[in-house]
């Protein structure tokens, strides 16, 4: 489990990160200690008793070193990430007790060996440097150690032996040494760039997804809000139709006017649904520009009040205000409607008796709150139902768009709409920084 800090890493060791596993490396060692000791078995019988037992009693150090390490690694409890940097503080030491391990046995043992002697420490020597090179490649420090010191010691020993067939191996030895030495950074290069392009595309393959959730989503909202509007559109216009052809019936001017009065205010409801989806819609496209004038605080919040007192009183609803005299620069176009949308979210979906409208000062700004002592909004939708096309679980009709209009339209302006907490009712603040006139 990678820790997120871990993109602050640098790239070599996000990309370690990546493929570390202890437990492959303690595979890596076991294997490493088996080699030691067919190595030991073999060359026992050939080895001087006292020679033999220095080398094992310096293998045994070393084992006894590396195994502390391990010991010492698997009792830290920590993340991967932290794991990481104590194997690497300690990375490099095992590596060298280990090519450590190997020049004795170059020094120590193979001059006692025969011709069947030397050709194992052929097969040691060559495949240690690239086993080392497979199991830590990003490790090209300690690699190009690894080829120096083993690889050198045993072209260094074959020069000292003499005759055409060693000084042939020794230059055979230097020049498999020499492509090993600088293969190291190229191998470490493309072992890092493999892993993070492998990282990236794992990266990519889950923004493809969450974009597509995202667009999915959206989908599914268009859908609903094409069906919903389809049908609240279509209720004020068949009531109009309903009461335009009962109007043609009526038997008497009075009833007939007062039909078309109905089949016109229906029309009127169909025309403030239409102008409300397109209004969104000019938001959604950032076609909506403030044109900012001096303005009294107080009288915009009284034109607001006017604006929705019948619709208040049709359903019950008292509007008070409360607003300091103050005069600030602004968009009154859009400051209204952005009040407006949130006096008509309270009086249709709150179920209130009041609805006040306070405005003033407050950090050197003008905040403004309209809040009402409805049944509220609970805390887990206080966020969502300012998403387009989305309503609470206790709203009534509507497109779900007045919300998400107003937001846009404060945060056009330069402020910030939040919705406040209350032990009853909802309450949404505006806050708009430095509109005061000066």
């Amino acid at each position: 489990m990678h820790s997120p800090a871990s993109a602050a890493l640098d790239i070599p060791t996000q990309a370690r990160l990546l493929v570390f596993n202890p437990w492959v490396m303690l595979g890596g060692q076991a294997i490493y200690f088996a080699v030691l000791a067919l190595i030991w078995l073999f060359f026992r019988p050939v080895v001087p008793a006292p020679i033999m037992n220095w080398w094992l009693a310096v293998a045994g150090v070393l084992v006894a070193l590396v195994l502390a390490f391990d010991a010492m690694f698997f009792l830290r409890r920590q993340d991967s990430q932290e794991l990481l940097r104590f194997w690497l503080m300690v990375d490099k030491k095992q590596t060298m007790l280990f090519d450590a391990l190997a020049v004795a046995v170059i020094w120590l043992l193979l001059p006692y060996g025969g011709e069947a002697h030397r050709i194992v420490i052929v097969a040691f020597c060559v495949g240690y440097v690239p086993v080392q090179m497979i199991s830590d490649p990003e490790n090209a420090f300690g690699n190009k150690l690894s080829i120096i010191t083993v690889l050198g010691s045993f072209a260094a020993y074959l020069l000292l032996q003499g005759g055409l067939a060693m000084n042939i191996l020794t230059v055979m030895v230097v020049l498999y040494g020499l492509v090993l030495f600088y293969s190291a950074d190229a191998f470490r290069r493309v072992v890092i760039d493999s892993l993070l392009n492998q990282r990236e595309m794992a990266l990519a393959n889950q923004r493809l997804e969450a974009a597509l959730s995202e667009v999915s989503a959206a989908r599914d909202t268009t859908t609903r809000f094409i069906a919903a509007a389809t049908h609240d559109l279509g209720q004020p216009l068949q009531a109009a139709r309903l009461f335009a052809e009962t109007a043609l019936k009526a038997r008497t001017i009075a009833e007939r006017g007062r039909l078309l009065e109905r089949a016109l205010s229906a029309l009127g409801s169909g025309q403030a649904m239409l102008g409300q989806m397109l209004y969104h819609l000019r938001l959604e496209a950032d076609a909506v520009d403030p044109h900012y004038q001096r303005v009294r605080l107080d009288e915009l919040v009284s034109r607001v009040m006017q604006q929705y007192d019948q619709q208040a009183q049709l359903a019950g609803m008292a509007i008070r205000q409360r607003c300091a005299p103050l005069t600030i620069e602004s968009d009154p176009v859009l400051l209204e409607r952005a009040l407006g949308n949130l006096l008509h979210n309270a009086i249709t979906h709150s179920a209130a008796r009041r609805v006040h409208l306070i405005g003033g000062l407050r950090d050197g700004g003008v905040y403004l709150v309209v809040s009402d002592n409805g049944r509220g909004v609970p805390a887990p939708e206080q966020q969502l139902i300012f998403e387009d096309y989305r309503q609470g679980s206790r709203a009534g009709a509507g497109f779900g768009l007045g919300l998400g209009s107003a937001r846009r339209l404060i945060a056009l302006l330069g402020g910030e709409l939040t919705p406040l907490r209350r032990r009853r009712g909802a309450s949404f603040a505006i806050a708009l920084k430095g509109a005061v006139a000066r």
